[in-house]
Order: structure tokens, then C-alpha cells, then sequence
């Protein structure tokens, strides 16, 4: 079983590499921290909350063309999707 913040590694790697980015520019987006990542992968730690809010963007903005992963499960819905002006 993948601790949470391994899940949320999984996801920037499989993101980025169908986006062509790199994880520093993500976490920029994401974080406006762009060493996030990096800080993480060197044992570094996060909120609950930062977790909740990254979880929900890759929610908000994964890539029609790939599958998310059925290792972790997908958070429900809490924001409107793209496009949506209601």
C-alpha cells in the first residue's frame, strides 16, 4: 500500500510526463513553491491541507488521454470542472 505522500509522487510523475514538465514548474503551479517536490523526495513533509489541495488540482486538471491510476483512489469532486460557469 503507497503512503499518501507516495500517491501524490506517483501522480506528479505520471502528470508530468504525459504533460512534458517538469516536476519544479508543478509544484510552482500547485505549491508556488517549486521545490516542493524535490523537498518531499528528501524525506521533507506537507500538511494535510497541501495534500488535500494537490489532490483535488490533479482531480481538477488530469489529462482526458490518461487513466488515472487504479492504485490510488481518485478524490471526490468538491469543485466545479473545467469549463463549467455555473
Amino acid at each position: 500500500m503507497m503512503t499518501l505522500k507516495q500517491r501524490l509522487l506517483h501522480l506528479t510523475e505520471i502528470y508530468c510526463g504525459a504533460r512534458g514538465m517538469s516536476e519544479a514548474r508543478l509544484a510552482t503551479i500547485i505549491f508556488d513553491q517549486g521545490g516542493t517536490y524535490k523537498r518531499l523526495r528528501l524525506g521533507g513533509d506537507m500538511t494535510t491541507h497541501k495534500w488535500e489541495e494537490a489532490m483535488q488540482w490533479f482531480n481538477d486538471h488530469w489529462p482526458d488521454e490518461q487513466p488515472w491510476p487504479a492504485e490510488i483512489p481518485r478524490p471526490i469532486i468538491t469543485t466545479p470542472p473545467r469549463g463549467d460557469t455555473t
